[in-house]
C-alpha cells in the first residue's frame, strides 16, 4: 500500500473548455470541523469506506503494531441518523498479512467484514476465512467460513442488487509462489436475511496448479459469475482466464469452467487482470493484458463480455494494440446502466519516457470502437482515477499529471475530460483543475445517480508556512451547471493522506471527506507512527456527514 505526503491547494474545475481560463464561482456548502474517528495509533492502513442504500456508514482500517510485528482489523459503524459506534478490534491480532480484508453493506444496512486469520495454536494448515457481521451496540458476530487451509489468496466480497452477497477466495495446498498448487477457487453466498453463509458446492473449480485474481460478481436473484486466471496444465508460463456462473434457478455451476480467454497467453503485467464489472442489466465485462510473443515489454488489452446467458461469452476483443503498459496503472473498466462501457489505461511512449491515457468505448449493443483514443498529452507520469459512466452513456476521466519539464515547485496538476454519448472526449467539458503544484496525490472521483460528480485529492503547497502546507480538496460538478469552485477541506497540517477510491457521495449527491493527518505543530513529540483518521461533513444542506476513504501515515 502506497503512502505519500500531500499538501495544500486551491484548485478550480473548469467546465466548458479543455484548458479553461475562467475561475468558477458556484458556491459549495461549508465544511464542518474534523472529527478524529480512530484516535491516535502507531500505524494505520488506508481505510475502507462503506455507504449503504439505507444511509448506514462504516469505516475500517488496519492497525499496525510494529513493536510486536502484528496487525488487527478495526471498524466503526454509523446507523442512519445515529452516532458512530465505538472503534473495535473485530477479529483480534494476526501476523502481518498480504491478504487484505474485504467489506460490504447489504440493502438492509447489515455491515460485513471478511478476513483470513491464522490459528497460532495449530501447526501446518492453520489459516481460516472468517466473516464478521455488525449486530448493534458495538457487537460483531463472527462466522468461520472455511476449514483450516495451508494458504489463502485473493479474498473478495461482492454484493448484489437484491442484497445477495458472495465471498470468494483461493485455497492452495502450499504457500509457495503463485504458479504452484494445487489451488481451488471457493465461493460462499449469503441470501438476503439469511442466518448462515451457504457454500456453493465448496469449490467452483477443480484443483489446478496455480490460480490468480479470483473474483465474483453478484447479479439478480443471486446469480454469481466468478472469474480467475489459471496456470496452464500443459504449457509452461501459459495462463488462461476462466469463468463459471452459478444459476440460482438450477442451483448449479457451469462445469467444466469456461476458458473465456479462448486459449493460453503469457502474462502482460502484474496485475494483469482489470477488476471485472457488472451492469444493472447483467452484462459482465472481464479484461486482461496479454504479452507480445516476441517483445516481452509490450502487451495488448483484451476484453470479453457475458450478456446474461451463463453459456455465452463473446470472443476476446482487442481494445488496445500492443504497447508498453504503465506498471502503476493497471487498466480500468466501468459500465453504465444501459450497457455502455469505458476501458481506460496508461501506456508508455515507444521511444520516449512519457505516458498518456488511452480509452476505448463500448456501445449498448456490445461493439467496441475499432481504435482506441489517446485522451491526454504525453507526460512523465500519469495516475488515472476510476472512470465513471452515467446512465445515459456519458463518461468521465480524471487523472494526475507529473511534468518534469517544469520547476519542481509546480510540476504536478490534475486534468479531466467528459465524453458525451456517441461523442468525443471533451464534448461535455474538461480541462485543468487549478494551477501547477509541487505534488498532487490520491486523485479519485465518484458519480451520483443524478449525474453529479464528486472529486477528491490532496496536494502539497510549499508556499504555505512550514508544518502547515498539507491539504485535502474536494469539488462537486454536474454537467450543464457551469463552473464549480473547489473546496479546501484541510489547513494547517504537516501531512495529509488520501487513498485511491477516496470519494464517497450519498444517494442525494451530497459530498463529504475524511483524511489521515499528522499535526506535527500541535504534537510536541511527533513520530513517524503518529496517525489518525479525520472525518468532516458539509454543513447546512447536508448535516448528516459521511466519511471518505483516506490514506494512512505509514
Amino acid at each position: 500500500m502506497k503512502t505519500k505526503p500531500i499538501h495544500l491547494l486551491l484548485i478550480v474545475m473548469g467546465m466548458l473548455l479543455i484548458f479553461p481560463s475562467n475561475i468558477g464561482t458556484a458556491r459549495i456548502s461549508a465544511w464542518t470541523e474534523p472529527d478524529n474517528l480512530s484516535g491516535w495509533q502507531d500505524g494505520l492502513s488506508p481505510p475502507w469506506l462503506l455507504v449503504g442504500e439505507d444511509g448506514t456508514q462504516a469505516i475500517f482500517w488496519i492497525h499496525y503494531d510494529f513493536t510486536n510485528t502484528r496487525e488487527a482489523v478495526w471498524g466503526r459503524v454509523r446507523p442512519p441518523g445515529g452516532e458512530w459506534s465505538t472503534a473495535k478490534d473485530i477479529f483480534g491480532w494476526r501476523d502481518f498479512n498480504d491478504v487484505l480484508p474485504q467489506f460490504g453493506i447489504t440493502l438492509d444496512g447489515k455491515v460485513w467484514a471478511v478476513t483470513v486469520m491464522p490459528d497460532t495454536s495449530k501447526s501446518g494448515d492453520n489459516i481460516q476465512v472468517k466473516a464478521a457481521g455488525w449486530l448493534d451496540i458495538d457487537k460483531w458476530e463472527i462466522d468461520i467460513l472455511s476449514d483450516y487451509e495451508s494458504e489463502v489468496r485473493d479474498l473478495d466480497l461482492s454484493t448484489g442488487p437484491e442484497g445477495h452477497m458472495a465471498i470468494t477466495w483461493v485455497a492452495c495446498a502450499t504457500s509457495t509462489s503463485e504458479d504452484q498448487g494445487p489451488c481451488d477457487v471457493r465461493v460462499q453466498r449469503r441470501k438476503p436475511n439469511a442466518s448462515l453463509w451457504e457454500p456453493l458446492d465448496g469449490s467452483v473449480d477443480t484443483a489446478v496448479t496455480g490460480v490468480l485474481d479470483a473474483r465474483s460478481l453478484v447479479g439478480h436473484e443471486g446469480m454469481v459469475v466468478t472469474t480467475w486466471a489459471e496456470y496452464s496444465q500443459t504449457t509452461e508460463y501459459e495462463w488462461h482466464v476462466m469463468s463459471s456462473a452459478f444459476d440460482p434457478g438450477l442451483k448449479t455451476w457451469e462445469f467444466p469452467p469456461k476458458d473465456i480467454s479462448a486459449g493460453g497467453f503469457k502474462l502482460g503485467m502484474d496485475p494483469f487482470l482489470a477488476e471485472p464489472v457488472i451492469g444493472s442489466d447483467g452484462t459482465v465485462i472481464v479484461g486482461w493484458y496479454a504479452r507480445h510473443p516476441s517483445q516481452p515489454n509490450k502487451s495488448k488489452l483484451l476484453v470479453v463480455t457475458r450478456h446474461g446467458n451463463p453459456d455465452i461469452w463473446s470472443p476476446p476483443v482487442t481494445i488496445g494494440d500492443y504497447h508498453i503498459p504503465s506498471g502503476d496503472n493497471p487498466f480500468r473498466l466501468a459500465i453504465g446502466g444501459d450497457g455502455t462501457a469505458v476501458a481506460a489505461w496508461v501506456q508508455r511512449h515507444d521511444s520516449a519516457s512519457k505516458n498518456a491515457v488511452y480509452a476505448n468505448q463500448r456501445d449498448p449493443g456490445g461493439t467496441w470502437l475499432s481504435n482506441s483514443t489517446r485522451v491526454t498529452n504525453w507526460n512523465e507520469k500519469i495516475a488515472l482515477a476510476e472512470p465513471q459512466v452515467w446512465p445515459d452513456g456519458s463518461s468521465l476521466l480524471l487523472w494526475k499529471v507529473v511534468d518534469n519539464g517544469r520547476p519542481v515547485s509546480e510540476s504536478q496538476t490534475i486534468f479531466w475530460s467528459a465524453l458525451a454519448p456517441k461523442g468525443a472526449w471533451g464534448d461535455l467539458g474538461g480541462g485543468q483543475l487549478g494551477s501547477w503544484y509541487r505534488e498532487v496525490f490520491s486523485v479519485d472521483l465518484a458519480a451520483a445517480k443524478d449525474g453529479s460528480v464528486t472529486a477528491v485529492w490532496g496536494i502539497e503547497d510549499t508556499s504555505q508556512p512550514p508544518g502547515e502546507y498539507a491539504g485535502a480538496m474536494a469539488a462537486n460538478w454536474k454537467p450543464g451547471l457551469g463552473n464549480v469552485l473547489v473546496s479546501t477541506l484541510t489547513t494547517g497540517y504537516h501531512s495529509v493522506y488520501l487513498s485511491e477510491d477516496g470519494v464517497a457521495i450519498k444517494p442525494d449527491g451530497s459530498p463529504a471527506a475524511a483524511w489521515d493527518a499528522t499535526k506535527y505543530f500541535n504534537n510536541p513529540n511527533p513520530t513517524a507512527m503518529d496517525a489518525a483518521f479525520y472525518v468532516i461533513g458539509t454543513a447546512g444542506a447536508y448535516p448528516n456527514y459521511l466519511p471518505l476513504v483516506v490514506k494512512s501515515a505509514n
